[in-house]
């Protein structure tokens, strides 16, 4: 008995770490190759959430943006989005980030979205 009991433990020594190592690898191979097919026509383009449950999101499907709210029961279609509006935003996005780097005094920071 204590014969086997030894083998039974060498092997587990052995192959414990081999399969730690191939679940890490597949792992890291799975998001490198995102298997749940990004949509063509369809990008969510920011999330918020407001509760465990609900969330508001703006939503490109082809040329168009909407803004979109979500609960575990309901998707609601709030209301379409003008480019102009989101344009709008990224400005002030990047005019709140030249604030805080001065502030801060953060050298070299660069505007990436002009």
């Amino acid at each position: 008995m204590n014969g086997q009991f030894f083998k039974s433990f060498i092997q587990l020594i052995i192959f414990l770490p081999l399969i730690i190592t191939l679940i890490y690898l597949l792992g890291r191979l799975g998001s490198k190759f995102n298997v749940t097919s990004p949509s063509r026509c369809m990008k969510i383009i920011e999330k918020l959430p407001l509760s465990k449950e609900a969330s508001i999101l703006i939503v490109e499907i082809g040329k168009k943006t909407y803004l979109v709210s979500a609960t575990s029961n309901n998707i609601e279609l709030l209301r379409e989005i003008d480019k102009s509006e989101i344009e709008e935003c990224k400005l002030q996005y990047n005019e709140d980030l030249k604030k805080y780097a001065n502030i801060f005094n953060i050298k070299g920071f660069k505007n990436k979205n002009k």
